[in-house]
């Protein structure tokens, strides 16, 4: 068993379960808006994707290379963190008025950077296989960076609502680009860059709820 590769799965794997439980307890203590659970349910398909990963690596000794479940969870995560912001809060804060139009414009900054990370993995040489299964897994890491650089940048609405999130989708934002440079540096097997990228990954989701959970007191969804 590859040791670099076991870590690089089992930082993520904590920083994911641990904010995961920590959300989750939420969930069982009090009614929580529907925004932060969409949020717990992204890390916890974040954490059995890892938890997928471990499994295989103590079982056999390696990831299968090309499709394999564990990657469902990444997918999973930016479904539901896209479904957060474009289904439950996207509709609040804009009402398609032409002066916001800078701003869904400066937003598309974030899957163009996502985009710009994705394009190596076209000219590595690992199999088209891996290529078109990257490609899915980075699409609704597209669109969930596109909604959180958006109400990052935007201005308020008179509730207050966009404020109090403001570095949750900051922090989201990081999930989204260090999710994306996962993907290209696993097609070019790059173990080293692979270990230093899970160790942000986890601090990134060991905040995640924790700062969502802060703005979020501040109203209900």
């Amino acid at each position: 068993m590859d040791w670099l590769t076991f870590f690089s799965q089992l930082l993520p794997f904590l920083g994911a379960g641990i904010g995961f439980i920590y959300g989750a307890k939420k969930l069982f203590k009090k009614k929580i808006a529907l925004y932060m659970q969409l949020i717990v349910c992204a890390l916890g398909c974040l954490m059995l994707g890892r938890l997928f990963a471990l499994v295989n690596l103590v079982a056999i000794g390696s990831i299968p290379r090309g499709f394999q479940v564990g990657l469902l969870g990444t997918f999973g995560c930016f479904l539901f963190l896209f479904s957060a912001n474009f289904g439950q809060m996207d509709g609040l804060v804009d009402g398609r008025e032409k002066e916001y139009r800078k701003y869904r414009l400066l937003s598309l900054l974030a899957p163009a950077c996502i985009l710009a990370i994705y394009l190596p993995v076209l000219f590595a040489d690992c199999g088209l296989e891996i290529k078109i299964v990257t490609a899915v897994i980075v699409f609704p890491i597209l669109e969930a960076a596109y909604y959180n650089l958006k109400h990052l940048i935007m201005p308020d609405v008179d509730m207050g609502i966009l404020d109090s999130i403001r570095k949750y989708n900051f922090v989201a934002l990081i999930l989204s680009l260090v999710c994306a440079i996962d993907l290209t540096l696993s097609a070019f097997e790059c173990q080293i860059g692979l270990l230093i990228n899970a160790v942000i990954m986890a601090a990134v989701c060991l905040v995640l709820v924790p700062t969502l959970d802060r703005g979020a007191k501040k109203w209900t969804i």
